[in-house]
């Protein structure tokens, strides 16, 4: 049981990456099977998008340029996970602008969806950095 836990922590964690690799890439083949249709994303700035908005988004013109985890804790309930963390991000809202360090804490909830893990909520909070 603890070897099949693990294994699902394995692949929801590699699911986690292909999506950061998605958003860094513009790969929205990816970014569509990986993000569940009913999707809630709340950015680190408080806006709040759905499925479609958050891709719409990319496709005009905000990107996100690199991301690292940290501290990931992976809590599993059924067919249902819970992902919190840190996140350093660099994104660029548009070509035209600067690219913005972000430090957040995340929390994901992850579901186990036609064999494999969809993300269905993302809520980002910015850390304070003293």
């Amino acid at each position: 049981m603890a070897e099949n836990h693990a294994a699902r922590v394995k692949q929801l964690m590699a699911a986690e990456a292909a999506r950061v690799q998605a958003m860094i890439h513009k790969d929205y083949a990816v970014l569509d099977r990986l993000l569940a249709d009913n999707l809630s994303y709340c950015h680190s700035s408080g806006r709040w998008d759905t499925k479609a908005g958050f891709i719409d988004n990319m496709k005009a013109g905000f990107s996100y340029l690199s991301s690292r985890r940290s501290d990931s804790a992976v809590r599993l309930f059924g067919a249902t996970a819970i992902v919190t963390g840190s996140l350093d991000i660099i994104l660029q809202a548009s070509p035209t602008t600067p690219p913005d360090d972000i430090a957040c804490l995340v929390t994901q909830t992850w579901m186990e969806r036609n064999g494999g893990w969809q993300l269905v909520a993302h809520q980002a909070t910015r850390r304070r950095i003293a």
